[in-house]
């Protein structure tokens, strides 16, 4: 099976390293590309807008230079935005989503607003200092600030994030659209997943995942805030691994 695992702001595709590389032992075929702006994407075209569909545009670019017609689309945080939004602009080449510590809502008046005024700050201090002050404690769980593994790639996945890049996916994040709809009307199978402590994406915004999907399960991951896959790696790969093996059941028996 295909899939294409997407990461959170303001990271890369290293977040879901060993995620990665549990999942394939079942002989799973997996992309972790990186969102432009970010890691090694390419940085954004003046002439492109900064909105979602760019990047999901990008996702069907490569799957369709790797020649994969359909592929389950998954994504922490802002790739879960991605994910929602592929399945909006490609529900035919969607097998199934993975959406982690992420939301279906859009933000809300006060929510656009914060990021708008950070773009301001970070663009007229020519510095990342107000997005990445007191990060660690906003993202991640209380016994992953004591991981020495978690927080040194953690903090080497910001070392080389730019303001045009972070400003960008600001913007592209501050104007989505809820995708409550998207979920209500597809029947793609849904993994939700959740951090115990996440605080960023609550129990109530996986909920509403969970109840607008025809097809959807739910699962929290101890002791991970909002970024699972990279504090509990193989606790979010056995979910993963569990889910793909219940698709390739239905596949067979749908065949």
């Amino acid at each position: 099976m295909n899939i294409v695992l997407l990461h959170a702001f303001p990271f890369d595709h290293r977040m879901w390293l060993d995620v990665a590389e549990d999942i394939a032992r079942d002989g799973h075929e997996i992309a972790l590309p990186d969102i432009r702006g970010l890691g090694e994407a390419p940085e954004w075209d003046e002439s492109e807008p900064a909105s979602l569909s760019t990047i999901a545009n990008d996702v069907i670019r490569m799957l369709d230079a790797l020649e994969i017609e359909k592929a389950v689309i998954g994504g922490c945080s802002l790739g879960g935005y991605v994910s929602l939004e592929v399945l909006r602009l490609f529900p035919q080449r969607v097998e199934a989503l993975v959406l982690v510590d992420t939301k279906a809502s859009a933000d809300t008046d006060l929510q656009r607003t914060n990021r708008l005024e950070l773009i301001e700050r970070l663009t007229t201090s020519n510095s990342l200092h107000d997005l990445l002050t007191g990060i660690e404690n906003r993202m991640l769980d209380e016994s992953s600030l004591d991981d020495a593994k978690v927080m040194k790639l953690f903090h080497d996945m910001l070392q080389n994030i730019s303001i045009d890049g972070v400003c960008r996916l600001l913007e592209a994040m501050s104007k989505r659209d809820d995708y409550f709809s998207v979920l209500e009307s597809s029947s793609v199978p849904v993994l939700s997943i959740r951090g115990e402590s996440d605080t960023v994406s609550t129990n109530e915004d996986h909920r509403a995942i969970e109840q607008s999907s025809k097809n959807a399960v739910h699962i929290e991951i101890e002791k991970a805030g909002h970024l699972a896959p990279l504090e509990q790696p193989l606790q979010v790969s056995k979910v993963i691994r569990e889910f793909l093996t219940t698709l390739s059941t239905m596949s067979e028996q749908q065949a």
